[in-house]
């Protein structure tokens, strides 16, 4: 559920503010899974959204694989928790704290 009320709410801030956007899930056969790939006005933002007040190191490491796939990726997880982390060249936000980061 967390999930989706994070894909509506991108997609319906991007849909009123009539910005350019394509939202996808990304899954490949070795089994890497990231939530959202986010193309927004031509950056790319990997979102991996966990419904937990707190964000392992595992989950770090888990969405930092994408870069495999897609260079210079922006990379987000989004959390129930209150703080703003960066770790690892990820960040690890708030719903509201993302939306703003991602100028929603």
């Amino acid at each position: 559920m967390f999930e989706h009320l994070v894909f509506n709410q991108i997609v319906n801030s991007a849909t009123g503010r009539n910005l350019d956007y394509n939202i996808y899930n990304f899954r490949t056969r070795g089994g890497l899974e990231v939530d959202f790939i986010l193309q927004l006005e031509g950056q790319r933002t990997a979102i991996e959204c966990k419904f937990s007040e707190s964000v392992s190191t595992m989950d770090v490491n888990t969405i930092n694989k994408i870069d495999k796939y897609y260079k210079k990726i922006k990379k987000i997880i989004i959390y129930r928790g209150t703080r703003e982390l960066k770790e690892d060249g990820v960040w690890i936000l708030p719903l509201a704290k993302a939306m703003q980061t991602l100028g929603l």
